[in-house]
């Protein structure tokens, strides 16, 4: 109603006089309040009185007991500052804050909805989005989110304007099925446009992707389904772990060096757990590597045929290492894989100056090997190559441990002046077929060194058409059939051993052993291994070894005896021949 009060006078609290009597007119209004003290719904014809609550400076919502759900869901609404100890429902419409919400309560975010204002919402009893497909909107606002949070059902969010979702140190998300947050603008005031230092956890299956800067700085807990950084940049100390079943993945479309995404502490992919690069460059920082027992696949999409790339000076530990599709890595500390699928092809694959250790097997169906570093094949890995594709390796050293079957195709010298394989004590290098080391041709290249100290056999059907190499035997040799072809250098040290057949007459077939070289340096053990039931013609010749120099003898030859009539006798001839004659006994 409408009111006069008069008062006879005024007075402070002493009783002092102030003023004589006065009265003025006033009116009391039906106040803003609840119908019922159970929550409902606030905007637009609502339970609340008066069809709604009028534009507001500050609101505060309480109703007594417990936390009651109140909903908007109703036109545009703008306010400078409201608290709420209520959970409160944004559904599917626009909120402005031109300073500060605070909800102590759930936030619930669901339907086609936009917060918007220049203000900041604490959403302090957590924040659940949740809505099947709805795309919802933060324009030039800051969330920050502490407490226990939802995000299910497919929710897209689109940022831009600078604005910050930020998850506190105190939070817990749960990411469940697929979801999405794309960053719309890139002008930002913030320095990420998301922000966790608590904790996240992916969920069920499905993908969760981000498209615009990602501060990590608490943790990741990928469980289930895929965690996907998407054009954007990532930073920060946080921790990633990945679990069976669960996939981190990074993406590029773009060759931006600011939107590389960057881990700055380990990355643990646990037993089934995968790392996926999809035309992708992903960075560590220094120091920084992967451990775990996990699947690192790079390059390996159903849609992109372009590649990635991985750096990092940190060491790996991982179950798989797969390089697919023009895609590479780049290697500096030490990492160690029980199997490597290589089909990284434009002369791409492995290459950095660290060790590459593998396990279990080395599948080599094409792509490079560069960079200064050494691949390690370790007693337990069994290696076959017989691809005509280009395997390429380049200023490395590739040490065999277990067994490698070169069967067929080529290995050829790339991006480099030498590599280097050594073949260890205990190892195996079987030698097959028409398989080819090629070199460049370029002048001042010394191409391949190959060094064994194990057990290198030739053996097949065919010889050697061409190995431009450096050929060192410290172990044992066997030429079980055809001839060998170093166009350099062959060394036989005093602790290596030959075993050359001879199988038939001189120049019939290729089942007597020789070898051909540049320059010969001859010492150590060569045993002369007749076959059972062949007894050569007294006169016949045997070309065994052959180069444009000759220097030394073998220390120890054996093998010689043929028959009673007749034995072999071993010709150093002209320094540039080692003949196998056949001679009669007197």
């Amino acid at each position: 109603g409408h009111y006069r009060a008069t008062v006879s006078s005024v007075t402070d609290i002493s009783g002092n006089v102030l003023s004589d009597a006065t009265s003025w007119m006033f009116d009391i209004r039906i106040p803003n309040q609840w119908i019922a003290n159970t929550g409902g719904i606030f905007g637009t014809g609502s339970n609340w009185s008066e069809g709604g609550i009028r534009d507001l400076d500050r609101l505060i919502i309480d109703v007594p007991g417990d936390p009651e759900n109140i909903t908007y869901n109703s036109g545009t609404y703008s306010i400078e500052s409201m608290q709420s100890e209520e959970n409160f429902i944004l559904d599917g419409r626009v909120f402005n804050i031109s300073s500060e919400a605070v909800v102590n309560g759930l936030f619930t975010w669901t339907g086609q909805s936009t917060l918007d204002g220049g203000g900041v919402l604490r959403a302090n009893g957590g924040l659940a989005i949740n809505s099947t497909g709805s795309n919802k909107w933060i324009r030039n606002i800051q969330v920050l989110v502490d407490g226990s949070s939802t995000w299910i059902n497919g929710s897209i969010l689109f940022m831009e304007l600078g604005s910050l979702l930020h998850y506190t140190e105190n939070s817990t998300l749960e990411i469940m099925n697929d979801n999405f947050v794309n960053l719309v603008s890139s002008a930002s005031d913030y320095p990420a446009g998301l922000i966790n230092d608590g904790s996240f956890i992916k969920k069920g299956p499905g993908e969760f992707r981000i498209n615009l800067p990602f501060q990590h700085n608490g943790t990741l807990d990928i469980q289930e389904g895929t965690f996907e950084v998407y054009d954007a940049k990532m930073t920060g100390p946080g921790t990633i772990t990945v679990r069976s079943g669960g996939t981190f993945a990074a993406h590029l479309t773009t060759t931006f060096d600011d939107r590389f995404p960057l881990l700055e502490t380990p990355l643990v992919l646990e037993d089934g757990g995968t790392l996926s690069l999809r035309t992708a460059y992903l960075r560590t920082a220094d120091g920084i590597g992967i451990t775990g027992n996990g699947i690192i696949a790079l390059g390996k999409s159903d849609f992109y045929n372009t590649g990635s790339t991985f750096e990092t000076n940190g060491d790996i530990v991982s179950e798989q290492f797969n390089f697919m599709n023009s895609s590479s890595a780049i290697l500096d500390g030490t990492t160690h894989t029980k199997t490597v699928l290589m089909e990284a092809d434009d002369e791409v694959g492995l290459s950095g100056t660290g060790v590459f250790e593998i396990s279990e097997a080395l599948i080599w169906n094409y792509g490079y090997m560069t960079g200064g570093g050494i691949t390690k094949l370790l007693e337990t890995t069994t290696t076959n190559i017989n691809q005509d594709f280009g395997l390429g390796l380049g200023d490395r050293t590739l040490e065999i441990y277990g067994e490698f079957i070169a069967e067929g195709g080529f290995m050829r010298l790339v991006n480099a002046k030498k590599a280097t394989i050594q073949i260890m004590p205990g190892a195996t290098w079987r030698h097959q077929n028409d398989f080819q080391f090629l070199g460049t041709g370029a002048t001042g290249y010394v191409d391949w060194f190959v060094i064994n100290e194990g057990t290198y056999t030739k053996e097949g059907d065919v010889g050697i058409t061409q190995n431009r190499i450096n050929l060192e035997n410290r172990g044992t040799l066997n030429l079980d059939y055809g001839f060998m072809r170093a166009d350099f250098r062959f060394i036989q040290t005093e602790d290596g051993v030959v075993n050359l057949p001879v199988q038939s007459a001189p120049g019939t077939d290729l089942s007597n052993g020789s070898i051909s070289f540049g320059n010969g340096f001859l010492d150590g053990t060569l045993n002369i291994q007749l076959a059972e039931g062949f007894v050569p013609e007294i006169g016949a010749q045997y070309t065994i070894f052959a180069g444009s120099s000759i220097e030394g003898t073998f220390a120890s030859v054996n093998g010689l005896e043929i028959a009673a009539d007749r034995k072999f006798e071993l010709e150093y001839w002209n320094d540039r021949r080692v003949y196998l004659n056949v001679v009669a006994i007197p």
